[in-house]
């Protein structure tokens, strides 16, 4: 039996015959990828507070039952901002290590 040996890969072959391979645009290994200035979670949590913060400066007022539902909102809100932070401290430090 001959031995055969393993020619080019079908990315190498593709990449000669000019066909662009897509997800080829991702960070390189123990690279830390790119990250938002302002994530989604720090929008969407920065809505209740911004309007507790027009009803505490009686820009509107609101019924206890709205009182109540966006305080509710606003302590979900700082949940997602801790949560936000925690994520990002712990891929810094997953970077970092590398």
């Amino acid at each position: 039996m001959e031995a055969s040996t393993v020619g080019p890969s079908s990315d190498v072959l593709l990449a000669q015959a000019g066909v662009e391979i897509p997800g080829t645009d991702a960070a390189p290994v123990g690279e830390a990828p790119a990250k938002p200035d302002i994530t989604k979670a720090q929008l969407v949590g920065s809505v209740p507070i911004v309007a507790k913060l027009l009803s505490a400066f009686g820009v509107y007022t609101l019924t206890g039952a709205q009182q109540e539902a966006l305080t509710i909102a606003a302590g979900s809100g700082v949940v997602l901002y801790l949560a936000d932070a925690v994520i990002r401290f712990g891929r810094s430090k997953a970077f970092a290590g590398k």
